[in-house]
């Protein structure tokens, strides 16, 4: 696959998240900050700040990482983790 079609970086564990719900019209009903905790073959998951978390997370099944890689309009990598050594 080609990797310029996308436009978030490889998300890594440690990174910030922001999850925008946008609606059709483009208007955004809510937004969602986590830091990515886990990341399992493709699936990456993350710890919401608050008590509500996005409407289509799935605390079992996390996000694809492709899938917040490609949804640039959705997602946005706020901090990205850089030079994590293993604890």
């Amino acid at each position: 696959m080609n990797k310029s079609v996308y436009r978030n970086p490889k998300p890594q564990v440690g990174d910030i998240v922001q999850f925008k719900d946008v609606r059709m019209d483009g208007k955004i009903n809510s937004k969602h900050l986590g830091m990515i905790y886990n990341i399992e073959g493709t699936s990456a998951f993350i710890q919401w700040d608050g008590p509500k978390k996005p409407y289509n997370y799935n605390d079992q099944y996390g996000y694809s990482v492709i899938k917040i890689q490609m949804e640039y309009d959705v997602f946005s990598i706020i901090s990205k983790v850089e030079n994590v050594k293993p604890g």
